[in-house]
């Protein structure tokens, strides 16, 4: 007995091995309306296994040509398709892989501290700055698993805007530890709960 590991890849794994058998097996047959014929029924199996059983659509037929590497002569009832035989999808373009030093913080969070220094000095100015420096101690407590200080913060803003923004020290003071220590917390409580209930 052979695992499927050890045994040939499926073209189109959807159909499974008996099809591709079927398949293999129509290639042998010598007279070609037989051979036909055993293909329009090869071809009604792969409609009712994947479809709504209306064997008529392109697709399988597309397939069929496929699964047969373009060896199988027959009368094909519509023209196949046989780009798809060699086709190869083109490669994605990524994005510049993100090498940052503090990777739990994440580009929005880069983003919002060249926000912050091209900002005139204000109200809102200052209202971005809490908002960045409540979410950088949440994140940094969340992925490092321990307390953060104002000092840790204030370096990684350093580091991160290369010296170019200064906070003041009343924007830091408006950053209640207290409600971040309650909501890492929370965080925590919730991990060790979802990670014992899948234990059950």
């Amino acid at each position: 007995m052979k695992y499927n590991s050890e045994l040939e890849p499926l073209k189109i794994s959807e159909y499974g091995r008996n099809i591709q058998k079927m398949v293999d097996y129509a290639k042998t047959i010598k007279d070609k309306e037989e051979r036909t014929q055993f293909a329009h029924k090869i071809v009604k199996t792969m409609a009712s296994i994947v479809g709504n059983g209306k064997y008529n659509n392109q697709k399988y037929w597309d397939h069929l040509y496929i699964l047969s590497d373009g060896e199988l002569d027959i009368d094909w009832p519509v023209e196949v398709n046989i780009k798809y035989l060699h086709f190869v999808p083109e490669r994605i373009s990524y994005k510049e892989e993100y090498n940052s030093k503090f990777r739990y913080y994440g580009r929005i969070i880069e983003e919002m501290i060249n926000k912050a220094i091209e900002m005139p000095d204000g109200d809102e100015k200052n209202e971005l700055l809490r908002h960045l420096i409540m979410t950088m101690k949440k994140l940094y407590m969340y992925w490092n698993n321990r307390m953060v200080t104002d000092d840790i913060i204030k370096n990684h803003i350093n580091t991160l805007s290369q010296g170019k923004l200064k906070i003041p020290e009343k924007i830091f003071d408006t950053t209640n530890v207290n409600i971040i220590k309650s909501s890492y917390e929370s965080q925590k409580s919730k991990k060790y709960y979802n990670k014992n209930k899948k234990r059950r």
